[in-house]
């Protein structure tokens, strides 16, 4: 990756003749996968060794005492790893249909007071359509389907601020699962929207969203209940982790600090793009998630479960999709009934 990361930053900085861009490119951010080897990789890179250190290698952080991830400066800038916030959203997704997890916030003699759980999503799908209201998402999104979890869009129609109003308000008894989609978005919305706010607003709500869920880990702690699944947990309750997964937690802990550094970045080293610079949709993690997704034939164009293409297999696969696109919109205009569906094909 850094040899990637290297060979990228002199492309920025030097034309293809070797000389230097009128105009360098300021590279801060790359964003990767936010699983497997990615994830480990980010892991590292964030944080500083002392092999860099003793070469020189400077680091950019806060300077306050349990700070995780720092951006190194390999060049001029510092290189900030962002992950992807649509596969973190999928995994928050996931963590609450595992069979072998309880999401438990809260647990008084023996018993589980405060859950987060799909069913209480469940509940108010039930609820909202007895009511005649509309829950925002449909009964597809709360199933566990494992080639379909690119399906992003089921993140952002359930982890909205609008679901957590309605269970708050239609469902009893389900303020874990309010507070952990309130949770969610606090972290990814700043992501997702463009316009989100200012650089103390951003600031706000992902430092909301992490001290939620480093207090409910340290609660966990405190009471020694188990954070991670163990063998057998589906049938065996006393096996079920309490807590997010690893990768999930991690990926959580990454997104906060490449957050928080970007905002610092930009103050130090592009602070008269003022507030539109600052807004960590420029990251380009949501466009890489969906053109992997539509690579992958996970959509409802084209089916393919091929999650290791070829390059040829990518131009094929992007053509045919947009050749579908395309026909679909010729057959609208000419007068043709085209249907809209969400089955693959």
């Amino acid at each position: 990756m850094l040899k990637y990361w290297e060979k990228l930053r002199r492309q920025c900085y030097y034309t293809a003749t070797g000389e230097i861009r009128e105009n360098p490119i300021g590279l801060l951010t790359y964003s990767t996968d936010s699983a497997g080897f990615s994830l480990s990789a980010a892991n590292k890179l964030m944080r500083a060794t002392k092999e860099e250190v003793q070469d020189g290698v400077v680091f950019l952080g806060l300077g306050v005492e349990g700070e995780r991830y720092l951006a190194p400066y390999y060049w001029s800038l510092p290189s900030i790893d962002c992950l992807d916030y649509d596969h973190e959203g999928r995994l928050f997704l996931k963590n609450l249909k595992y069979e072998t997890r309880e999401l438990t916030f809260w647990e008084e003699n023996g018993k589980v007071t405060r859950l987060a759980t799909i069913d209480h999503l469940h509940d108010l799908k039930h609820r909202c359509q007895n009511l005649g209201l509309d829950c925002g998402f449909n009964a597809t999104d709360l199933l566990l389907v494992f080639f379909c979890d690119q399906n992003s869009d089921a993140c952002e129609r359930l982890f909205t601020p609008r679901t957590a109003d309605l269970l708050d308000e239609h469902i009893p008894g389900s303020e874990a699962t309010s507070l952990y989609i309130r949770t969610v978005c606090q972290l990814l919305d700043p992501f997702r929207k463009l316009d989100f706010g200012s650089p103390a607003a951003i600031q706000e709500s992902v430092s909301s969203a992490i001290t939620v869920l480093r207090l409910w880990k340290r609660v966990l702690e405190i009471k020694k209940m188990p954070l991670h699944s163990k063998r057998g947990a589906k049938s065996d309750p006393t096996k079920r982790g309490k807590f997010l997964t690893h990768g999930c937690y991690t990926t959580e802990e990454i997104l906060f600090s490449a957050a928080t550094l970007y905002q610092l970045a930009m103050f130090l080293h592009f602070k008269h793009l003022g507030i539109p610079g600052s807004s960590l949709f420029n990251t380009g993690t949501k466009s890489t998630e969906r053109i992997i997704s539509e690579i992958q034939g996970k959509t409802n164009e084209i089916q393919s479960l091929d999650s290791q293409p070829t390059f040829a297999d990518m131009l094929d696969k992007i053509t045919r999709v947009q050749f579908n696109i395309n026909a679909k919109q010729r057959l609208a205009q000419a007068g043709a009934k085209v249907r809209q569906s969400s089955h693959r094909r």
